[in-house]
């Protein structure tokens, strides 16, 4: 774990034209995509900038890694999955990075306690919001120099129910809040899902939330790769046939967990599935096949005073 070595890291600052020369941020997106296929993992720097490992480039930033990516391969992993069900919990309240509120859960709450200064070292513009139950955070991450855009995420910890919700936006400036998605959300709420829960490396709660923010900074960069480059880069998961169908590329990894381009692997059984079966179980492992974050998330990444009520999340 990295978390100890942050609170003496140095600040990345992307605009030193002298550390990326002759680099742009659309260059640097298909060096990591380019590594990517091939497994080899990015870091992500202080302030959830995202960089490539041994890059093809001159690059050396002033900053130290918050976490390697590529100590987690299979973390990286991303797929949809089916999100468990919430409790009620007390109106939100904010929270200022040393308070700490009475858990069920006293030593993992203690150690999430602990963790906020170091999470404010590594990602400075988040904020918190606590209850009896865990707290909110909203946090952005940079992830590319001079990319126009940064990637903000609006995290829901449960002590309770020891669990993690979170969604995705891209924040422009002169755009609001543009949320990220379809692919790799969670049905039917569109909460982000950057990997398998049924990997036995999965982030697990308990462990830092910086390692869940580094993860999701990935995870963003995978979906600006799909959305400028074109493609998804990296091992996916999609386990559901209509899903594959539908999103898949056949360059891509196969979301059945091999390491065969989807063309290669699943998709000539894909469409020979019977048509009526192949809807019937997408509707169904699904909840209709919708994602889309509810609405009172985004009134609050409108409006951004007080989280919403996490019973009312629930479909």
């Amino acid at each position: 774990m990295m978390s100890a070595a942050l609170s003496q890291s140095q600040k990345f600052e992307p605009n030193n034209s002298a550390q990326i020369p002759g680099a742009g941020p659309i260059e640097i997106l298909r060096v990591i995509g380019e590594q990517l296929k091939n497994r080899v993992y990015p870091n992500v720097m202080e302030g959830g900038f995202v960089v490539p490992s041994k890059p093809t480039f001159p690059f050396k930033p002033l900053g130290k890694e918050t976490d390697d990516v590529r100590s987690r391969k299979k973390r990286s992993t991303t797929g949809s999955w089916q999100r468990p069900s919430s409790g009620e919990r007390e109106t939100s309240k904010p929270w200022t990075s040393r308070q700490a509120s009475k858990v069920i859960e006293p030593s993992i709450q203690a150690a999430y306690a602990s963790e906020l200064d170091t999470l404010l070292d590594a990602y400075p513009s988040t904020q918190f919001w606590h209850d009896r139950d865990g707290f909110w955070l909203l946090t952005e991450s940079q992830l590319l120099p001079n990319l126009g855009r940064k990637a903000v995420f609006l995290c829901r910890v449960s002590m309770t129910r020891r669990h993690v919700r979170s969604w995705g936006f891209w924040s422009h400036s002169i755009i609001d809040y543009i949320w990220i998605g379809p692919r790799h959300t969670n049905f039917p709420d569109g909460s982000i899902c950057a990997f398998d829960p049924n990997d036995n490396n999965a982030w697990v709660f308990g462990e830092p939330i910086i390692d869940l923010l580094d993860i999701y900074c990935l995870w963003a960069t995978q979906h600006l790769h799909l959305e400028i480059i074109g493609s998804w880069p990296g091992p996916q998961s999609a386990n559901i046939t209509l899903e594959r169908i539908l999103e898949i590329k056949d360059d891509e990894y196969c979301g059945c967990g091999t390491d065969l381009p989807y063309k290669e692997c699943c998709k000539e059984k894909d469409r020979a599935a019977n048509i009526y079966v192949v809807l019937k179980n997408y509707i169904l492992m699904t909840r209709g096949g919708h994602r889309f974050p509810p609405d009172i998330v985004l009134q609050f990444m409108h409006k951004q005073n007080h989280p919403p009520e996490e019973s009312l999340l629930l479909p």
